[in-house]
């Protein structure tokens, strides 16, 4: 769980991510049926995401990299849950949250 308004996702492929340093200190929880959150154990922050709405898929934190990611933001997910308060570019494609989730 987080405070922000919303949060971005770079989905990657997952046969070619590796976690270079600090991979002793990832835990991962189930956060739903589908999906599965990790985490430092140390200091809490949620970095990664993964999903069997998105299989092969691992979804990283954008607010977790150091440097800038070689894309821009494609969808926004979850639209229907999203806080009225919160600017959103309308301009991408929007999908709302699975059923259930």
């Amino acid at each position: 769980m987080h405070g922000a308004g919303y949060v971005t996702w770079a989905g990657v492929n997952e046969d070619g991510f590796v976690v270079d340093t600090g991979d002793k200190h990832l835990r991962w929880y189930h956060s739903s049926e589908q999906g599965q959150r990790g985490g430092c154990s140390e200091c809490g922050s949620i970095m990664l995401f993964q999903s069997s709405q998105w299989p092969g898929e691992m979804h990283i934190a954008l607010g977790s990299l150091d440097d800038a990611m070689d894309r821009e933001p494609e969808l926004n997910t979850y639209f229907n849950t999203h806080v009225d308060w919160m600017p959103i570019d309308r301009s991408i494609h929007s999908k709302p949250a699975p059923e259930g989730d």
